[in-house]
C-alpha cells in the first residue's frame, strides 16, 4: 500500500476545477460552490498515490474567508480521503498539503467543522493542531 513517499499532491487549476462535472468528480460534493475553488476564493487539491498509476485517493476543497492579501481564514470545506487509502500516509500528506498552502498565502488561520462524533477524525485533525 502507499507510502508517505508515494503520495502526491496537486492544486488543480481553475480550467480543470472549471471542468469537473458530477460525473468525473465524486469525491466530495463541491458543485454548489465550484467557482470558489476555481477562483481567487478557493482551492482543489487532489491527492493522488503514484505506486496504483497515479490513482485519486482523496482532495481537499479550501475557501479563503477573506481575501489572501488581508491574512484572512482558510477554511476546509471539504476533506476526503478515499476508504481504501486511510491509514497509509494519504490523509497526513493532504493535510501537511494544506497547511502549506496556506503558509504560503500567509494565512495563518485555517479552520475546519469538524464531526465531533467521529473519534477518528478528531484524533486526526488533533495531530495537526486543531
Amino acid at each position: 500500500m502507499a507510502g508517505d513517499s508515494a503520495v502526491t499532491v496537486r492544486q488543480l487549476s481553475a480550467e480543470e476545477v472549471g471542468a469537473l462535472t458530477p460525473e468525473t468528480f465524486q469525491l466530495a460534493p463541491i458543485f454548489e460552490h465550484q467557482p470558489r475553488y476555481a477562483g481567487l476564493q478557493g482551492a482543489l487539491l487532489l491527492a493522488g498515490v503514484n505506486d496504483r498509476g497515479g490513482k485519486i485517493a482523496g482532495c481537499a476543497a479550501l475557501a479563503y474567508r477573506a481575501s489572501p492579501a488581508e491574512k484572512g481564514e482558510l477554511h476546509i470545506d471539504h476533506f476526503v480521503v478515499l476508504p481504501a487509502f486511510r491509514g497509509h500516509g494519504v490523509g497526513s500528506k493532504l493535510m501537511r498539503a494544506v497547511l502549506d498552502h496556506a503558509r504560503g498565502l500567509s494565512i495563518r488561520t485555517v479552520t475546519a467543522d469538524i464531526p465531533g462524533w467521529c473519534p477518528e477524525w478528531l484524533a486526526f485533525y488533533a495531530r495537526f493542531g486543531f
